[in-house]
């Protein structure tokens, strides 16, 4: 029966199985890392020093020395993923569609009663939530600070206007969005991540004999921003969102074949 598919056809199918792999892979990586965190507890930052490989810790973020200053809301944040998007219409496809996106982190602290730890960013991955959102129309343009920063990231200037045709007025100029999600010194964060030695990372010392980075032990070096549970509940969201996607194209693929027997 396959050998009398058309060509086209056959490209379409591979071309499908494959995405739905791709989705079901990732599904099976997040509900994993999800059960990973659910069996285990997140221990206090005192006996960080005294595990080796995996470790799972959850307290507040604070800043041990250098700070950032977040591009749309000038925030000192420790932790910034941004993202600039236009929105694009076209009938039936409009969309919004990045512009330009980023994330930027400085060395930090994560502090508990029992004391405090050094968390080097490097090679982390990151479940935030959107802190701010600055939409501008067309017509509107925005301030000179989001300005500046578009030059400085290559991103043309938004340059809103208003024609006025008799009674009538008309914006020109695009629809934007910028995003900002952020880890800011005094935020709820969980970490799991891979224990080692030495007290400090750049000019971050903690009170604690350890720093808690990526590592062997754990391939998906992840700071999440709340606490055990928000991290484990983004987890599973997320990897229910992939597989269900997955599922459906199965399921329409499934009423195709079935369809044309």
């Amino acid at each position: 029966m396959i050998a009398n598919l058309p060509p086209w056809l056959l490209a379409v199918g591979v071309g499908l199985a494959a995405l739905v792999g791709w989705l079901w892979w990732h599904a099976a990586i997040e509900l994993w890392q999800g059960w990973t965190l659910w069996r285990n507890d997140p221990v206090a930052v005192m006996d960080v020093a005294n595990v080796t490989g995996a470790v799972e810790v959850e307290g507040t973020a604070a800043s041990g020395g250098r700070t950032l200053q977040s591009p749309f809301t000038g925030t000192p944040t420790l932790v910034c993923e941004y993202k600039i998007q236009e929105w694009k219409s076209s009938g039936k496809n409009s969309h919004w569609e990045t512009l330009h996106e980023n994330l930027n982190a400085v060395p930090f602290l994560l502090e508990d009663d029992s004391g405090s730890v050094a968390i080097d960013p490097e090679g982390a991955e990151y479940s935030l939530e959107r802190d701010a959102e600055i939409e501008s129309d067309g017509g509107e343009t925005p301030p000179e600070e989001i300005q500046e920063f578009l030059d400085s990231v290559g991103v043309e200037r938004e340059e809103g206007g208003e024609t006025s045709i008799g009674p009538l007025s008309i914006h020109h100029g695009d629809r934007r969005r910028y995003i900002e999600r952020r880890i800011d010194a005094g935020d709820e964060i969980h970490v799991y991540g891979q224990s080692r030695h030495g007290r400090s990372i750049g000019d971050v010392s903690g009170s604690v004999n350890a720093v808690i980075g990526s590592g062997k032990a754990t391939p998906r070096f992840r700071i999440s921003k709340g606490s055990e549970s928000d991290a484990i509940r983004r987890q599973v969201k997320s990897g229910a969102t992939y597989a269900i996607f997955g599922a459906v194209i199965v399921a329409i693929a499934g009423a195709f074949v079935v369809g044309g027997l």
